[in-house]
């Protein structure tokens, strides 16, 4: 029983050019290769499967046998896998193919699903695997190479990576409409440590912030302060 290992591209083409081209000589011309080199590697293909893979038509030509015709409908499906092959390899080369995970800290969540759709419209072949998570978690990602880009609020001091500004990120202090910091006409230090802090989990980028704004506000002074874990709970 013959293996796959025993067949080489190089037999199933002198094949199909014996078969194509109805001589050696013809074969070996097309190929750049000298006759008994063509003769050499049929004789080896027709041992390894012990079958006769050509025979003489009429007009003396060769022409595939039932098993001849077998190994050649396998080399048309051969040789159009690694036509595929190659133009995957050069479109993944190019950038215009493949696989791209985008991972975003959560407050880039609303925006990202358009980068995506932007993405898709101009490279319709690249697949987005689209990550939302804290800053912490994107991080990760992109320590592991699980990630390939991501969108944060800061770029990381680890892993070195190259970082683009894409727009404006302010920060503001949001408050009740009903409270009375939000009626006041001017709110001092004071006035905000008087009140309790919403703030985001450990890992957030959003919190890391806003924590390091407060302690230089109030030079380490305590304040109340309650933890959720989304934008969403917040609001």
């Amino acid at each position: 029983m013959p293996t796959q290992t025993a067949v080489t591209l190089k037999q199933l083409r002198a094949l199909q050019a014996v078969a194509e081209l109805g001589t050696i000589s013809a074969a070996a011309d097309a190929l750049g290769l000298t006759p008994p080199a063509v003769h050499n590697q049929l004789k080896i293909l027709e041992n390894t499967f012990e079958v006769p893979l050509l025979t003489r038509s009429g007009t003396g030509a060769f022409k595939p046998t039932l098993e001849g015709q077998i190994l050649l409908s396998c080399n048309a499906k051969v040789q159009s896998a690694l036509n595929h092959a190659v133009q995957d390899i050069d479109a993944l080369r190019r950038g215009d193919a493949g696989l791209v995970t985008l991972g975003v800290v959560s407050t880039a969540k609303y925006f990202a699903p358009g980068i995506v759709a932007r993405l898709r419209r101009t490279h319709p072949a690249i697949t987005v695997r689209l990550i939302v998570g804290n800053r912490d978690e994107i991080i990760s990602g992109l320590e592991s190479e699980s990630i390939d880009l991501s969108i944060m609020g800061r770029p990381p001091r680890q892993p070195d990576v190259e970082a683009y500004a894409i727009g404006p990120h302010p920060h503001v202090l949001v408050a009740d409409p009903d409270s009375a910091i939000a009626r006041a006409d001017t709110v001092t230090v004071d006035d905000i440590f008087r009140e309790t802090i919403i703030l985001r989990e450990p890992g957030s980028g959003t919190r890391i912030l806003a924590m390091r704004i407060l302690d230089q506000m109030g030079q380490g002074r305590t304040y109340s302060s309650i933890e959720m874990g989304s934008n969403e709970t917040i609001k």
